[in-house]
């Protein structure tokens, strides 16, 4: 893909003809729809003052009577074409012998205004469309410039609590890293935060309880079995009992108030183990292995249940195998499947959810440390993936938070050098769609553990 910048709608400075009659398209459709609320509209006002006029009638005594109440004989109305051939726009609408005429006039002709002006915002904003297909419509799902890290750095892990993301750790070519840094999306600034009590990269980071767990990695000197966990309120790090398994480029999620570590490398054998540790009792348990190992993957959770999205295989001095098989786990059942693949397989990636969709972003095709700008969506639902617009810049071994509806990619590593940079993403999602799938997925999930506290042993809600 083209690593050219976009601007922030995720259009190119120039425009193909194309482009332009799918924004001209896209905005008469918007604007029709409006329309069509209105026409509507104007129906339901005219239903009322029937039903009004009905109703007056009815407490003078005609219609049916409901509950010992009069009330308006349930007729069709009857509209009576006038001196200029209109229906029912100035003709009489009459029910139960009531008489609207001049009701009727008043809406149609304050409806004929709003329909008039409908078309002149449809004229309008077609041209707009086509003179400036950067605007309008087209701001949808497009990156821009974020305010850049402090530190350039690959192989970091980021969270979100309350609205503000965190990155933590990373490396500069071979040295690791300690640095946090905290992202504030209303100042749309980086500060710096208590660094990691042990500098590592390729770590798995994820929040829970308005905390910010950092699990496992590499340091200076060997594969990493720490875990601590970071308290934003209090700016402070507290050291947890170590992974039962020393390994980097892991995979760390939460789900239902536990903390997964999923997978990773240590040296040239990959893992396909994964471990569950309880706040509660401050210890780690194993639960089911993934189908096969992986390391270098994105992950997180999206409807209660975690994905583990591409990565690679590595096996004593083999080649590295890059996958692009997506599974998925559900923690109520301890059920590993395979959903669809990406459509190209990838590793050194990471991906996030937003809304209930998962964004697959950046990492590389192949051996060669040369990044990716690709963007993939993936509708757990549909089980289908959709390419979005590209990032600004190819990198592998980044970061990824969401913040809402917006994607931010973070750092990583480019062709040459390692970055600094972040990229902020539209997704097109609204507000609505990130709270309506965030309650679905905990009523689904609340559902399905009474379920299986009820169901005989061995069966399982699905």
């Amino acid at each position: 893909m083209s690593t050219m910048w976009r601007n922030a709608s995720g259009c190119s400075p120039s425009t193909s003809p194309t482009h332009a009659l799918q924004l001209y398209q896209a905005a008469v459709r918007e604007v029709r729809r409006h329309f069509t609320d209105a026409l509507n509209g104007r129906r339901e006002m005219e239903l009322a003052v029937e039903w009004s006029q009905a109703d007056r009638g009815g407490r003078d005594g005609g219609g049916d009577r409901v509950d010992g109440r009069a009330g308006p004989e349930l007729r069709t109305p009857r509209c009576r074409p006038d001196e200029s051939g209109r229906r029912c726009g100035g003709s009489e609408v009459t029910m139960n012998g009531a008489t609207s005429a001049g009701r009727s006039d008043h809406l149609h002709d304050a409806t004929r205004g709003r329909g008039t002006n409908m078309r002149r915002w449809t004229v309008c904003i077609a041209i707009c469309c086509l003179l400036t297909p950067a605007a309008g419509f087209a701001q949808r799902g497009g990156w821009q410039a974020a305010d850049s890290l402090s530190f350039a750095r690959a192989g970091p892990g980021a969270a979100v609590v309350d609205g503000r993301a965190y990155v933590i750790g990373g490396a500069q070519l071979v040295r690791p890293l300690a640095s946090v840094e905290e992202y504030s999306p209303e100042r749309g600034t980086w500060t710096a935060r208590a660094p990691l009590p042990t500098p590592r990269a390729g770590l798995g980071v994820c929040a829970s309880g308005g905390q910010i767990y950092a699990i496992g990695g590499y340091d200076a000197q060997a594969w990493s079995a720490q875990a601590e966990v970071y308290d934003p309120r209090l700016d402070r790090w507290q050291e947890l009992a170590p992974l039962p398994m020393a390994r980097g480029w892991l995979g760390a999620a939460v789900a239902f108030g536990r903390i997964y570590a999923v997978g990773g490398k240590h040296n040239r054998f990959t893992f396909a183990s994964v471990e569950q540790y309880s706040p509660a009792t401050g210890k780690w348990s194993r639960v089911a292995d993934m189908p096969e190992p992986r390391a270098g993957f994105g992950i997180c959770v999206a409807r209660g249940r975690i994905y583990v999205v591409g990565g690679g295989v590595m096996e004593d001095n083999d080649p590295p195998r890059i996958v692009a098989t997506l599974f998925e786990y559900d923690p109520l059942t301890d059920v590993w499947s395979e959903r669809a693949p990406l459509p190209t397989p990838r590793w050194f990636l990471t991906a996030v959810s937003v809304g209930g969709r998962i964004f697959a972003l950046g990492g590389r095709e192949g051996v060669l440390p040369i990044g990716s700008d690709a963007v993939t969506e993936y509708d757990p639902l549909t089980d289908t993936w959709t390419e979005r617009a590209a990032m600004p810049d190819a990198r592998h071994g980044l970061a990824a938070a969401a913040i809402g509806s917006r994607v931010y990619a973070i750092g990583g590593g480019g062709a040459n050098s390692v970055l600094n940079v972040v990229s902020e993403y539209d997704t097109g999602l609204t507000a609505l769609d990130v709270r309506v799938a965030g309650k679905a997925s905990i009523r689904w999930a609340s559902i399905k553990e009474s379920a299986a506290n009820v169901l005989p042993r061995g069966e399982r809600a699905r």
